[in-house]
């Protein structure tokens, strides 16, 4: 198992739980800049628009947990349940991070039209 890339110690926003290691997952599932990326939005959203971000940080672990669960549930299942299942949670994970990203655009410019 490995440290996801952007996740820090638990008590930091933004962060997951001390201790919480998930499994490197597949490109199928997610793509390791993809995932940087939401994780860096996230970041951003959190100064920026502190209830969206307490919106999205939730949102976003249960999908890495979902994923990280699946990871674990994957070498036992038949190639077609594979390439389903990596779908459905490469969707989860680009439905998560687009929310993201649509509330921290929202809140650009809601702040670039307040300055």
């Amino acid at each position: 198992m490995t440290r996801t890339p952007g996740i820090q110690a638990a008590g930091t926003p933004g962060r997951a739980p001390a201790g919480f290691r998930t499994p490197a997952l597949p490109a199928s599932v997610a793509q390791a800049s993809r995932l940087t990326q939401c994780q860096d939005e996230l970041r951003a959203l959190q100064g920026l628009d502190r209830a969206g971000w307490q919106r999205n940080q939730p949102l976003l672990d249960e999908v890495l947990a979902g994923a990280s669960r699946y990871v674990m549930l994957r070498p036992r299942l038949s190639a077609d349940m594979r390439q389903v299942m990596d779908s459905v949670h490469q969707a989860h994970l680009a439905r998560a991070c687009q929310k993201i990203h649509a509330d921290l655009f929202s809140a650009l410019l809601k702040r670039a039209d307040n300055p």
